[in-house]
């Protein structure tokens, strides 16, 4: 007998069930099986193509009901509509005037949120993220476009076409659909299509699987003709904005503009114009409006961050003046040659064309000889390229005040004129200033010559080598000089190696910043406690850069910008949060009443999760194989402090020092916020190598860094040693770091002068 839910019964069910379902599909039509096979291509594999063929062929099955035909016919507009809408620039009339799009912006903002790690899933998300499902519920529209074909001279209501693809949004077309009835008056469908009157200024039309509006039935005709292919002309096939629509992709946002509509109705402004005012006419004659053809422009989000592109396209032969004043040379390897490895930012553009031979008067010994007229040819002939650049660290100025590790650096056709040009000049304000003496120091960097003119408390370092010539007040830029002419130059930058890759031909400027290590320049600047509430956030800085070109050809300008390596701010967004939840106050976990055996388990997790000092876990693991970052090791750090491992925390201070050796702002700020923390004053002995290493590296020379290392020193019971510290300079800098010292000279029964 068998028992209900045996093996053998069950699989004497799924035969019999098995063989009726077959049975069945064996007595199905064929083309009603089609219909399946269809909805399958379209909603599951996302083959609008073959769903659309398998409609179309049973729309003409004369074998089927009239119903089925029909309901067939309804499958294929809407797969002709879907199709369609992938391009929705082929949708409007060619002469658009503005086209505005819009694709995806759920799906784009997502990758950005997950870059962010503020999107629920993300690898890096923290415990507050924004859940995908809630991006495809409110912004999970597919795209959108704006079309202007018209525009009133009087500054009337421009006329165009809106076309909208709600997408997954179905609540949004079922409000529209509910509202139309009510707000607006029926009128004849279009394409069958039900449409409605607004107000008496637009038209909608409820399409299969979009929304079109416009303020011309025929425009939104033209754009059904065009969705079935009754219609030929469409923006997207310009002739003469291939080049502009050539931007377009899957991108966030696109816009295009098309001069050619307005082009009349410009001539007939400007010939206004120059009626009344003859100068304007001038002006606006060089600037040759009829050659105007396109502006287009993009916005999008990838998987490495940000990108925009802006661009202006001029017919060919055209005489814009202010067009070609702009157009400079283009640069080329040559140029990032020029800048050497690990700067926090660059600019670079080209003045002159590369050429071989010299310029202007020589001896007769062949030796440049500087005339008035080499002052003009400098500029007007011999520089090549001109680039600007800063080094991640800050100096000392002559009067203890910050200074940038900057230098101008440029390439030359005629390197000894430039040098004699470059000598005389800074020769001269040297022996102004009181030496009389022109002639400069000569000393070696690197192997190399760089000569040193002093000027009042300035002094100015002058590197000339091949074909390149470098100014400095920073003796650590030019030391950064002569290192990019022995090779080592942001060419090889891993920061800017996409920056690098892809400029080519007709590219004019370029500009390249770390924003990592620009932040790095400013915590060597800021006032401790300033720093200490914004550090955590310069730190997220790290690997992000800014990049941007400018590219010139002969029709064509254009401006693009790229943004990478977005900060991970998950986690710091979560504990603004959960502060703001908690009254302002640092995040903790509600203490509420739990009964004494959950109170147990409670305590037994904390001890469990406690750390331990010879655990081998990841972090550990990592320390213990050298493989551990900075990051790593000051995570150990304070694991081991909090949980009152002091001495094994010590132990943790010359390895964290160690990977820090050559950076003074991270020894300083290690440094500091250990020192300056609850309890600090146990791991002075610790930190003072620490302290002393970041001053010098700045030559005892930055105000904030002789601050921790005075703490420290005090810390360890060094009075007069902290006052010691104290810098001879009095200005306003100065003071800053003597008033801080000002408590351990009390110590000492004595007042500190802060006048």
């Amino acid at each position: 007998m068998l028992r209900l839910g045996s093996p053998l019964l069950v699989r004497g069910v799924a035969a019999v069930s098995l063989t009726a379902l077959a049975g069945t599909a064996v007595a199905l039509p064929q083309e009603e099986g089609a219909f399946f096979r269809a909805y399958y291509l379209e909603h599951e594999a996302g083959d609008l193509d073959g769903a659309l063929e398998l409609y179309r062929a049973a729309a003409k099955d004369r074998s089927l009901s009239k119903a089925d035909r029909a309901r067939a016919s309804k499958y294929a507009s809407a797969c002709e509509e879907e199709i369609a809408a992938r391009d929705l620039a082929r949708l409007v009339p060619e002469d658009t005037i503005l086209y505005v799009e819009f694709n995806e912006p759920g799906d784009q903002l997502g990758r950005l949120l997950d870059q962010l790690g503020l999107l629920q899933g993300s690898e890096h998300a923290g415990g507050i993220a924004i859940s995908p499902s809630l991006l495809k519920g409110t912004l999970g529209l597919r795209g959108a476009a704006v079309a202007v074909t018209r525009i009133d001279p009087t500054g009337g209501m421009p006329g165009g076409v809106v076309i909208l693809h709600p997408g997954d949004m179905h609540a949004v077309r079922g409000l529209i659909e509910t509202a139309l009835p009510a707000g607006g008056a029926p009128m004849e469908d279009i394409g069958g299509h039900p449409t409605y009157s607004v107000e008496g200024m637009a038209f909608v039309t409820l399409a299969a699987r979009k929304i079109d509006a416009s303020t011309e039935r025929e425009l939104i005709e033209g754009v059904l003709g065009r969705v079935h292919g009754d219609t030929d002309d469409s923006l997207a096939e310009h002739p003469d904005l291939e080049s502009s629509m050539a931007l377009r992709g899957q991108d966030l946002g696109f816009f295009c503009f098309n001069a050619e509509p307005v082009l009349p109705l410009a001539q007939t402004m400007m010939a206004a114009i120059a009626a009344q005012e003859p100068q304007a006419a001038m002006a606006l004659g060089r600037l040759d409006i009829q050659s105007m053809r396109a502006g287009a422009g993009r916005l999008g989000i990838s998987d490495d961050g940000l990108s925009m592109d802006v661009s202006l396209q001029l017919d060919e032969g055209h005489q814009n003046l202010a067009f070609n004043l702009m157009r400079m040379p283009h640069v080329g390897e040559r140029t990032f040659h020029l800048v050497p490895e690990g700067v926090a930012f660059f600019a670079a553009s080209s003045l002159n064309q590369q050429q071989a031979g010299g310029t202007g008067v020589t001896d007769a010994q062949g030796r440049p000889v500087v005339t008035w007229m080499d002052l003009g040819r400098e500029v007007f002939g011999n520089i090549v390229d001109v680039a600007i650049f800063s080094l991640p660290s800050i100096s000392s100025g002559p009067h203890g005040e910050p200074m940038p590790d900057a230098a101008l650096a440029m390439t030359v056709n005629d390197v000894q004129r430039s040098h004699a040009i470059w000598q005389l000049v800074l020769g001269i304000a040297q022996g102004a200033t009181g030496t009389g003496d022109t002639k400069a120091n000569v000393q070696k960097m690197g192997g190399m010559r760089v000569e040193r003119f002093d000027i009042e408390e300035v002094s100015l370092f002058l590197f000339a080598h091949e074909d390149r010539v470098v100014i400095s007040p920073s003796q650590r830029a030019i030391e950064a000089a002569v290192g990019a002419a022995k090779g080592s130059s942001v060419a090889g930058d891993p920061a800017f190696a996409e920056l690098v890759a892809h400029t080519s031909k007709d590219h004019t400027s370029v500009l390249g910043v770390s924003l990592g290590r620009c932040a790095s320049m400013a915590k060597t600047v800021m006032p401790p406690r300033e720093l200490r509430e914004v550090a955590p956030y310069l730190d997220l800085l790290e690997n992000a850069a800014f990049t941007a070109t400018t590219r010139h050809s002969d029709t064509q300008l254009s401006w693009s910008a790229r943004l990478t390596g977005l900060p991970n701010v998950g986690p710091i967004v979560e504990q603004v949060v959960r502060a703001q939840m908690n009254g302002g106050k640092r995040y903790q976990t509600a203490a509420a009443p739990r009964p004494r055996a959950q109170k147990k388990a409670q305590r037994k997790t904390l001890v469990a999760r406690a750390p331990k000092a010879d655990a081998k876990d990841a972090q550990l693991a990592a320390l213990e194989s050298g493989e551990a970052s900075v990051s790593v090791m000051s995570s150990i750090f304070k694991r081991l402090a909090d949980a009152g491992k002091t001495e094994k925390a010590a132990e943790m201070i010359p390895a964290i020092a160690g990977q820090l050796k050559n950076d003074a702002n991270g020894l300083n700020s290690f440094a500091w916020n250990v020192i300056s923390s609850e309890n600090g004053e146990v791991y002075a002995e610790a930190l003072l190598p620490v302290a002393q290493r970041a001053n010098e590296l700045t030559d005892n020379g930055n105000w904030y860094y002789l601050d921790t290392l005075a703490h420290v020193e005090i810390a360890l019971g060094h009075v007069e040693t902290a006052v010691a510290i104290a810098p001879e300079n009095r200005d306003a800098r100065g003071r800053d770091a003597m008033r801080a010292l000002q408590r351990f000279e009390k110590a000492l029964g004595k007042d500190l002068d802060l006048n």
